[in-house]
């Protein structure tokens, strides 16, 4: 069976997600669709099935209603569930956001028109957060984000950093590994800050902007400024000792499952989606500053591989993606 899997031209886990569905669909031909040319071509193609990867953004979601008159093999992953979660229309809402309200609000009814036809099957990876009720009227399976287990599929080859290298042993036996790459909005990064601040016990390792610290010159920060590869970044996550994930939003974290594949100690917001992940090695903290009385009163040595969960559900979704054949 063919697969055209439309991946978007931005910056995000898309990729990875691709490769991964490209592993776990072996035996059946996958097919990379990125340009207009490709996607435009891939619509008309009946038999094959199309994998939405960013149907939570408009360009799929266009691309969608246009294949719906054509074939029904259609697949969609839901990386932002908060875009679909909006299916209430009210005034004060409408008051507040304006048109994207209604935009919103129309596209839930279109997709939950798509999904209960037939003729679009939509995937969240969002399994077990506080909103998964919400997102049962219309998605069609619901599944832990892939990168919750996805690296045994992709074999990255690790590739090493000589910033990392050049560090001290006792720094890296005691680095917090930070990366702000992406939305900063969600990162905490006011409270991360005094943290860093008022933390000489710790060292921390800064992937991406470090603009919050506002220019200051700090003895146990080190500011990696650069692109930094898949392959860099499993480097770092398994070389330092603490990963921060202690992040406000409600929603998966691809930086945390791949810290959760290696087995590594995260930090994370005790209340939250992440705190509640059934993971041995989270230090679940209400506050930063309870971190040295946290690691106080843990541990961890205890802890043995049985312990951990096994979050792979790639049969699950391999059943899902051909029961269309």
């Amino acid at each position: 069976m063919r697969f055209n899997v439309f991946i978007p031209n931005k910056k995000g886990h898309y990729s990875d997600y691709s490769l991964f569905l490209e592993q776990v669909l072996k035996g059946n031909e996958v097919v990379f669709c990125k340009s207009f040319k490709q996607k435009f071509a891939a619509i008309f193609q009946i038999r094959s099935s199309i994998i939405f990867l960013d149907i939570d953004d408009n360009p799929d979601y266009l691309w969608l209603m246009f294949r719906f008159f054509f074939s029904k093999l259609n697949f969609g992953v839901s990386v932002s569930a908060e875009t679909l979660l909006q299916k209430k229309f009210s005034l004060s809402y409408w008051n507040h956001a304006k048109k994207r309200a209604l935009k919103k609000w129309i596209k839930y009814y279109v997709i939950r028109f798509f999904t209960v036809t037939r003729r679009f099957n939509l995937i969240s990876i969002h399994k077990d957060t506080s909103y998964e009720n919400d997102l049962k009227s219309i998605v069609s399976l619901l599944t832990y984000d892939f990168q919750y287990y996805d690296l045994k599929y992709l074999n990255y080859n690790i590739e090493k950093m000589d910033e990392f290298d050049t560090l001290s042993v006792e720094n890296k036996n005691n680095s917090v590994l930070i990366v702000n790459n992406t939305s900063t909005a969600k990162k905490n990064l006011d409270d991360l800050k005094e943290w860093i601040e008022s933390e000489k016990n710790l060292f921390f390792i800064i992937v991406g902007k470090a603009n919050f610290l506002e220019e200051s010159k700090l003895e146990n920060v080190y500011h990696i400024d650069k692109y930094v590869s898949n392959e860099e970044l499993i480097y770092l996550i398994k070389n330092s000792a603490y990963i921060y994930c202690y992040y406000s939003n409600n929603r998966p974290s691809g930086f945390m499952g791949r810290s959760m594949q290696l087995r590594k100690k995260v930090i994370v917001p005790a209340n939250g989606y992440l705190g509640s992940i059934p993971y041995p090695n989270s230090i679940k903290l209400n506050s930063l500053k309870m971190f040295n009385s946290f690691l106080q009163n843990k541990d961890f040595s205890k802890i043995t591989e049985s312990d951990f969960k096994n979050f792979d559900e790639s049969q699950k979704l391999i059943s899902f993606l051909l029961r269309t054949k």
